[in-house]
């Protein structure tokens, strides 16, 4: 039977993909793990790395074959970095918005400096101003107001249940 380990990005949850599972066309075993800091997964202190091991061990005990990983932008560079530490553990990737990293010192510190920006403003004005003020508004989402008033609900309550000092 195949498996299949959704990976959302930040600011999901594991209701992310709820729609891609239901209009699968096959029986599978599925697996949506929480991301670190995300409703419902832990909340404190991992490095990329550790969160990367914390996954692959959670989808190798809900998922016990090899699994086809699909991830999406930051799920997508956990998934990209859980077949680079274990190629034979996968089946397969789908890899949805991802960029594998920065190339240079100078665009990392950016992001870096540009990534506590986010963080200290999450923990001083929560998670609605910040999904409000500061996500929802970035370029890359301006096609999202083409989506349904519905889904847009949906997605925005899925986003509203994170607490700030997690997605910090």
């Amino acid at each position: 039977m195949t498996t299949i380990a959704f990976l959302h990005g930040f600011t999901g949850s594991p209701q992310s993909f709820d729609a891609a599972r239901s209009s699968l066309p096959f029986e599978c075993r599925v697996c949506s793990p929480a991301l670190l800091g995300h409703a419902g997964g832990p909340v404190s202190g991992a490095t990329f790395d550790q969160e990367m091991q914390r996954l692959r061990a959670v989808i190798r005990s809900e998922c016990p074959e090899p699994a086809v990983l699909i991830g999406y932008s930051l799920g997508a560079r956990l998934a990209l970095g859980i077949a680079a530490a274990d190629p034979h553990g996968i089946a397969a990737l789908v890899l949805i918005s991802v960029n594998p990293g920065l190339q240079s010192a100078e665009e990392r510190k950016a992001r870096a400096a540009s990534d506590e920006e986010h963080a200290a403003f999450l923990e001083a004005h929560g998670t609605a101003a910040f999904i409000e003020q500061r996500w929802a508004k970035q370029p890359l989402f301006a096609s999202q107001h083409r989506l349904s008033a519905n889904l847009l609900t949906a997605q925005n309550e899925q986003r509203m249940r994170h607490e700030p000092r997690g997605l910090a």
